[in-house]
């Protein structure tokens, strides 16, 4: 009843809340849905039992810690990226994760087999990180790929770990973790939205509404329902606030995500990775550089600002898109080779001469042409297979907690990659530091779920045999 009269309230103050609203029942029905069909054995989702304590991945504790700093940074300091005037302090985040791993590694680790995923992802990363360090250092460029390519090291950090799979317990205990420090960051987010005194509030915006996303599938995966509703709650709050369409995709990312995930063997899956997400990127992009009337973009987005009462911002997004497209016909292949940074000169006054393009795609393929935004792209679809694939296997083998902490983490690296199409996510040192963390996390949960013979621990701390490939 109080969530109900909460509800009602939030319509009369703000009807441009509906949508939201509608959007929220949705992702609570299809993360219901997902995770009842993931362990239909189980009535409700009974806490996993951890046994004996061991310690969690170092990597693991890494990304906890830097979220921990990264909630506590409620000056911005960490969301810029690369600019004139931006100051250095934000690459103070960059050595934590480094520190923390070091710090935790007891033993020497052990170089794990490199996943297809890794060889879109490694070429990219010495290609970039070689001719961003040269801009920087011999050109003396402002606006450099720094701040997206030194973070992207920690992506690799997967491969160093020591044994064989990590355990139940430790699953468990990063997903009850990342649970509470979610939780914590929705409501900082909100105070910055509210204007709460001493919180920036372009310290904690719509770019990061990934860990919107994340901190509330972890709420879910963990059982904690009521922490679930609150933490949605929070966000109708925060939408309201600034209703910026970030959290709307954001959204769609999860929904699309969570059918992903359905362990069902209907076609489900095949259609919406082979033809509706294709269709959808086609037609937005498309109309979006349109100037037609009766283009979607045209139609669609002034009744959507005109809803929620926010101001119309297509026609820079357009300009932005168009001035890119135009540069990149010029060097299609490679681009700039990341030698003349990320920025577009715009017409439009925004208090300086260039800006990014607001698209972290555009922005790369504009750096390294058509080269790095495919490798970008197969590292994005193959780390998506992979991770399919590996967790079908995990819920199969009944390794309940791996299963789950899989989950919450794809939804959260999804939803940043759509993110990633309307706001510079990828270039701000702080969320990109943070997306190829949960990268790293989530390739060494799916670890050893397809190692042959193949022994999966399961959650009472047993292991079974994991099914065979299909």
């Amino acid at each position: 009843m109080p969530a109900f009269i909460a509800v009602a309230a939030l319509v009369v103050v703000a009807p441009q809340a509906l949508l939201l609203i509608a959007v929220a029942v949705a992702v609570v029905a299809l993360l219901m849905w997902g995770l009842g069909a993931e362990s239909g054995h189980r009535a409700r989702h009974p806490q996993v039992s951890v046994g004996k304590a061991e310690p969690m991945p170092a990597v693991w504790s890494a990304t906890l810690v830097t979220l921990v700093l990264f909630i506590l940074d409620v000056q911005g300091v960490f969301t810029h990226g690369d600019g004139p005037g931006v100051t250095p302090l934000r690459y103070l985040l960059l050595p934590v994760p480094f520190a923390v791993v070091a710090l935790g590694t007891r033993r020497p680790p052990e170089v794990h087999q490199l996943r297809l995923a890794d060889a879109f992802l490694a070429p990219l990363l010495i290609w970039g990180l070689v001719a961003s360090l040269a801009y920087k250092l011999l050109a003396g460029g402002e606006i450099s790929g720094l701040s997206f390519f030194l973070p992207m090291t920690l992506a690799f950090f997967h491969l160093l770990r020591r044994g064989g799979p990590v355990s139940e317990a430790a699953a468990a205990r990063m997903l009850d973790l990342f649970s509470y420090a979610g939780g914590a960051y929705v409501l900082v987010h909100l105070a910055a939205g509210l204007g709460v005194p001493g919180i920036a509030r372009g310290a904690h915006g719509h770019q990061t509404a990934f860990l919107l996303a994340g901190a509330v599938a972890a709420a879910f995966a963990t059982g904690r329902r009521k922490l679930a509703t609150l933490e949605l709650a929070a966000i109708a709050g925060i939408y309201v606030l600034y209703p910026a369409a970030t959290y709307v995709t954001t959204a769609g990312a999860v929904l699309v995500t969570v059918l992903l995930l359905s362990p069902s063997r209907t076609g489900m899956r095949k259609i919406v990775i082979g033809v509706a997400v294709p269709v959808i990127l086609g037609l937005g992009f498309s109309s979006s550089l349109s100037d037609g009337q009766d283009s979607f973009a045209s139609k669609v987005l002034p009744r959507y600002f005109a809803a929620i009462g926010k101001s119309d911002n297509s026609d820079f997004r357009r300009e932005m898109l168009k001035l890119g497209v135009e540069q990149l016909r010029e060097s299609p292949v490679i681009g700039s080779n990341f030698t003349a940074g990320f920025a577009l000169p715009t017409k439009f006054r925004v208090g300086r001469e260039a800006v990014l393009p607001h698209n972290d795609f555009l922005e790369l393929a504009l750096a390294g042409g058509l080269v790095a935004l495919g490798l970008f792209l197969g590292w994005a679809m193959a780390t998506n297979v992979y991770v399919l694939k590996r967790h079908r296997l995990l819920v199969q083998a009944g390794a309940d907690a791996r299963a789950r902490l899989v989950w919450a983490l794809l939804l959260a690296f999804n939803a940043c990659l759509s993110v990633a199409l309307f706001q510079p996510v990828l270039f701000e040192m702080g969320t990109v530091t943070l997306f190829f963390l949960l990268y790293a996390c989530l390739r060494q949960a799916c670890e050893g779920a397809d190692d042959p013979p193949g022994q999966v621990e399961a959650t009472d701390g047993s292991r079974r045999a994991a099914p065979a490939r299909s």
